[in-house]
């Protein structure tokens, strides 16, 4: 489905002060690349296998149980710094267990592949990462529109951007905070960490863009 996205909503309306821009842009493989910076650098030596992976059409979560079923691991033992995002083309870290290692090596998937593998000391947890790189391609743009966009993002450069937290992390109905609320607030148990996590996470998110706003 074809999404109209305008580039002055909320706060840059406010910030870059212009008119708004419309131009076509369609979150799927081609067109959003989401690269992720690690934290630190791999030493080449440790009881982990560092792997840099590119993955297309897949959640973060997805594409590790795709990885444990296939290795043999347990989903508990791989790291990972961040999720992705699925509809996209996304290159991030993980890290398994070195007992893996010749079962990595003969890993095959058609949406994803592993594109280096180097040895470390330490599991890959969330928060090693330093940032993430986006590729962003817009349709549809006119002379007057690209122009506006070459001067809002000069204006972002120099003056920087409100850093929201923007609809993907509420989940597909908008309610995740909402969830995550109830988890502080004891109303709610979620048993399984991983979702439990997320949720509050958005509850995290949700406060931020609040007091942001």
């Amino acid at each position: 489905m074809e999404e109209n996205t305008n580039l002055n909503k909320h706060n840059l309306q406010y910030y870059l002060n212009h008119s708004k821009i419309d131009v076509l842009f369609k979150q799927n493989k081609d067109d959003f690349v989401v690269t992720e910076i690690p934290l630190y650098d791999f030493v080449g030596e440790g009881e982990h296998i560092v792997v840099k992976l590119r993955k297309k059409d897949l959640s973060t979560w997805d594409a590790l149980q795709i990885i444990a079923d296939s290795i043999g691991c347990k989903l508990r033992d791989i790291g990972y710094a961040g999720l992705k995002d699925k509809n996209a083309m996304t290159i991030q870290h993980i890290s398994i267990p070195k007992q893996f290692e010749e079962k990595i090596n003969s890993f095959t998937h058609e949406n994803i592949k592993f594109l280096e593998t180097i040895n470390h000391n330490n599991k890959i947890r969330i928060g090693h990462l330093k940032g993430n790189k986006f590729f962003i391609r817009l349709k549809r743009v006119s002379p007057m529109d690209s122009k506006k966009i070459e001067q809002a993002l000069g204006k972002i450069a120099t003056y920087g951007i409100p850093n929201y937290f923007g609809v993907q992390r509420f989940g597909a109905f908008g309610d995740n905070h909402e969830k995550g609320q109830q988890i502080v607030e004891g109303t709610l148990k979620e048993k399984r960490r991983n979702l439990k996590q997320m949720y509050l996470n958005a509850y995290q998110s949700f406060l931020f863009n609040s007091v942001c706003n």
